[in-house]
């Protein structure tokens, strides 16, 4: 859904992990309906995943990751991500994807502590089909008892659009996902059809807003007054909210007048690997507020 990284596009697919999906060839869309093709891909390991720190509007200090699957085979183009979740989104592939992903994104979590990278949660994101077909709360389970991460250091995320499919079904999965001590969070707020109704009883902790909102902040005030909105909404609900896409100073300066909690989008950071998120996190200790350079 990120085009580019922290920049998210109202209506593309909702896969987990699988909707961030960059550099994948447009050959390949068809044949990942098979499970087969995605086994063969992970045991090849032409999958990694980056990670996207989201950070504290305040402090400027980074307080989470989130992950984002991404295909590196040699030599291939790029195409649309969301024709590939689709694709596997189709049969049981997305099951097996995503249990690679979650139990690779708990490892990296809880070792990237070891390199001085401290009280980062991480942020995964969950699709309805995952969410509410795939036994999740066990496989979830699976993946943080083999890698030791502490399920207080996770933030789940679901669209509304998802949650709201089948609400009382959600609100005991969300419960449940409570007692472990995970933190739920609404993603794409705004975007698709929501119940205010369902969203007071909800035991959610944050909102995200999309960068389809952020994108034209500073100068279209439609998107104010939706951002604001949201953002007075979630306030008087006691939910924290998180900013996606943000990419300049003007957008920020909005977001500050708002008192938005966290900023996600490359005027702090893009999607990084593993190893190059713990050496910058480690060596600065401080996020500072800047410009990225945008991957191309």
């Amino acid at each position: 859904m990120m085009e580019p990284v922290g920049r998210r596009r109202a209506g593309a697919c909702d896969g987990p992990l699988l909707r961030e999906l960059e550099g994948i060839n447009l050959e390949v869309k068809n044949s990942m309906k098979s499970a087969r093709t995605i086994k063969k891909a992970v045991e090849g390991e032409d999958f990694e995943l980056h990670y996207q720190p989201i950070v504290d509007r305040r402090t400027g200090r980074a307080v989470a990751a989130e992950a984002l699957l991404r295909w590196r085979k040699p030599g291939k183009h790029s195409g649309k991500a969301g024709e590939v979740a689709a694709a596997a989104e189709e049969g049981s592939a997305i099951f097996q994807l995503d249990d690679w992903s979650m139990s690779r994104a708990c490892s990296d979590a809880n070792s990237w502590s070891t390199s001085g990278v401290t009280d980062l949660r991480l942020n995964l994101n969950l699709s309805a089909k995952e969410f509410f077909e795939s036994g999740i709360i066990k496989r979830l389970r699976a993946s943080m008892d083999a890698s030791g991460f502490d399920p207080s250091m996770l933030n789940l995320e679901l669209t509304e659009t998802s949650a709201i499919e089948d609400p009382e079904t959600a609100m005991k999965l969300f419960k449940r996902l409570k007692k472990l001590g995970v933190q739920i969070w609404l993603d794409d707020f705004g975007t698709g059809h929501s119940s205010l109704a369902w969203l007071r009883h909800f035991p959610v902790d944050g909102l995200k807003i999309p960068g389809t909102f952020v994108e034209n902040l500073a100068t279209d005030h439609k998107d104010q007054t939706i951002v604001t909105a949201i953002s007075t909404m979630a306030r008087s609900l006691g939910l924290k909210v998180i900013a996606e896409g943000v990419e300049n100073q003007d957008q920020l300066a909005f977001l500050d007048q708002l008192e938005c909690d966290m900023i996600q989008g490359y005027l702090f950071y893009e999607a990084l690997p593993i190893d190059t998120l713990c050496q910058q996190l480690s060596a600065s200790g401080d996020v500072k507020k800047k410009r990225v350079r945008r991957s191309r």
